[in-house]
Parts: C-alpha cells; sequence; structure tokens
C-alpha cells in the first residue's frame, strides 16, 4: 500500500514538473512495448500505430537493437562529432550500401536533419559566390518538424502564429500546384523543400504530373 501511496504522489508531482506541450496528455500510462504492440498499467495490448509520432518505426525492445544499447552503454555515450566513432562508421557504410546516399548525417531528430538540410542548401550557393540565393520554397500547411526554421519552412499559419516573426526566408506555394512552383522559382531561390507523405498537415493526393 505504501508503495502505491508513493507512486501516485509521484505522478503527481511529475505532472506538475514536466512541461504540457501536449495539454492535457492523455491518461493513458504504458509501462511496456513489445514489436508493434504497447501494454499499457492494467495489462491491456495496443497496436502502436503512432509510432511515438513516426519516430519508433522499428517497434519496440527488438532483442539485437537492446543488445546493442547494452554493449554502447558498457562503452562510452558521447564523444562528439570531433573524434571517430567506429560504430558510426559502420552504420553509415550499410545506410550507404543500402541506399541512394553517398555519405551520412546522423542527428538527434527529424528536425535537426532537415535544417542541416536547409543550412546546407543556402551554404552551397554562398560557397559558389552566390549570395543572393537563400529563399527556399515549401509547400503550405506541411510539417518538418517544431524548431523556428523547420516551423517557418512548413509554412503552416497555425503553428507560426506567436512564434515565427516575418517569411525567415521561405516561400510558400499550394501543396500539388506545379504550375505555382515554377511561378515560384526565382534568382533568389536556393531550394525547394518538401515532404513525399503528408501526414501533418493534410493527406492531400497528388496527380500524375504534380
Amino acid at each position: 500500500m505504501k508503495g502505491k501511496i508513493i507512486e501516485e504522489e509521484v505522478s503527481l508531482n511529475s505532472r506538475k514538473a514536466l512541461w504540457p506541450n501536449y495539454s492535457p496528455p492523455a491518461e493513458l500510462v504504458f509501462t511496456h512495448g513489445v514489436g508493434s504492440e504497447l501494454f499499457s498499467e492494467s495489462g491491456e495490448a495496443y497496436l502502436d500505430f503512432l509510432s511515438g509520432i513516426a519516430v519508433t518505426s522499428f517497434g519496440h525492445s527488438h532483442p539485437h537493437l537492446n543488445e546493442a544499447l547494452k554493449q554502447q552503454a558498457d562503452k562510452v555515450w558521447h564523444v562528439s562529432n570531433l573524434f571517430r566513432i567506429p560504430e558510426a562508421e559502420v552504420l553509415a557504410t550499410r545506410l550507404v550500401e543500402e541506399s541512394f546516399a553517398d555519405n551520412v548525417f546522423f542527428a538527434n531528430s527529424g528536425a535537426e536533419a532537415v535544417e542541416a538540410g536547409l543550412k546546407a542548401i543556402r551554404g552551397y550557393h554562398a560557397a559558389r559566390g552566390d549570395n543572393k540565393r537563400t529563399r527556399i520554397i515549401g509547400f503550405s500547411d506541411s510539417f518538418h518538424g517544431r524548431t523556428m526554421a523547420t516551423v517557418a519552412a512548413a509554412g503552416n499559419k497555425s503553428h507560426m502564429q506567436n512564434f515565427v516573426p516575418g517569411d525567415q526566408g521561405f516561400d510558400h506555394v499550394e501543396w500539388g500546384n506545379l504550375e505555382a512552383l515554377e511561378d515560384g522559382i526565382s534568382d533568389s531561390t536556393a531550394g525547394i523543400i518538401w515532404s513525399q507523405f503528408r501526414a501533418k498537415g493534410e493527406f492531400v493526393r497528388l496527380h500524375k504530373n504534380s
């Protein structure tokens, strides 16, 4: 009984201490997951279609991944990219061999990966001495992350309100409107950003010539 009371106190204190970015959060608490299933405190099983908002596509508690995490936890946790990381090099090689990429940049989140791409676009033109090419075209009501740049790139007014002053160097056109996209390209356009599969703003079926 005492343990249960302590658990309830911790729960109440945790709610006050944790920033409620999704307010109010669901009352449901998951204790563990296996593969594509999540299990609640009462033992009920749920099929995990949410996948941590699209960040746990490998599922939960995979034996091979668990073992890899345990092995690395007993070595070093983080040394930064100032030093070689053999395990990262091995993983990068596998990804290159199995994909279109020539090399790999590892990031902590999708938003950070998008930010790196935006910097690469503008940095490429600056390195060529073409400093006027700074603007990036995006599609309205998209989603690329929660950072300032990714919110500005997505052009979703409800997300930009109160947070993003001005256009931050982004132009937006209607999703799937090829004519508007072509008209939007100018001498100051550095690149274009889009999500091949949209899941946040709304699902939109593209025409063959879009």
